[in-house]
C-alpha cells in the first residue's frame, strides 16, 4: 500500500480494512470496513451468505480496536513529526513572516531595503519581496501605497507653497 494515507495503512496492518478501492491513479480509499463485532460474526459462520449464491469462505481475522485505534494514532504521529521536521526547514529556508502582523512597525533598515530595492528593480513585487526578507507580499505593497499617497500629498503640499510664494513674489493676489 505505497499510495494509501496514514490511516489506511495502519487500519491494514491489522486487518481492520476488509477492502480498497483506487479512483484512476489516486491513493487507495477505504471502501469498507468491518467493526470487531462484524468480523467476530462472520468468523463464527464462515459458511453462511446472506446471498443465498452460494458458501464463501471469509478468513477469520480477530480485532482489537484498542490496537486499531493505537496503530492509527502512532502513524498519525509520525506523519506530523515528518511535517514538523518539514515545516522546519521551509522556516530556515525562509526568514518567518508570521511573526509580524502587518500593522508592526518598519524598522529603519526595513525601509532603506525597500527603497534601495524600489531604486533598482522598481514595482517588481517578487524582487522587492526577495530585496526585503523579512516582510510579506501584502505588507510591502500596502507600505508602498502609504509612501506613495504621502508623496503625492508632500508634492501637493510642496506646489501649494511654491504657488503662495510666487504670489508673495509678485505682489500677487491676482489683482490687476
Amino acid at each position: 500500500m505505497s499510495h494509501g494515507s496514514a490511516a489506511a495503512t495502519a487500519m491494514a496492518s491489522t486487518g481492520a480494512v476488509v477492502s480498497t478501492g483506487v479512483n484512476q491513479g489516486m491513493a487507495p480509499t477505504a471502501v469498507g470496513v468491518a467493526s470487531p463485532a462484524t468480523l467476530a460474526a462472520t468468523a463464527a459462520s464462515p459458511g453462511d451468505s446472506n446471498t443465498g449464491r452460494g458458501k464463501r469462505k471469509t478468513p477469520s481475522v480477530p480485532v482489537d480496536r484498542a490496537e486499531v485505534v493505537s496503530n492509527i494514532f502512532q502513524t498519525a504521529a509520525t506523519a506530523f513529526a515528518e511535517l514538523s521536521q518539514l515545516t522546519g526547514l521551509l522556516a530556515a529556508q525562509n526568514v518567518p513572516h508570521s511573526s509580524r502582523n502587518a500593522s508592526s512597525k518598519w524598522t529603519d533598515e526595513e525601509v532603506r531595503q525597500l527603497r534601495e530595492a524600489v531604486e533598482r528593480f522598481g514595482t517588481d513585487l517578487q524582487k522587492l519581496c526577495a530585496a526585503v526578507k523579512t516582510r510579506t507580499a501584502t505588507q510591502i505593497r500596502l507600505r508602498l501605497r502609504r509612501e506613495s499617497a504621502a508623496q503625492v500629498q508632500q508634492a501637493a503640499e510642496d506646489t501649494a507653497a511654491a504657488a503662495a510664494a510666487v504670489n508673495a513674489a509678485t505682489g500677487g493676489g491676482g489683482g490687476g
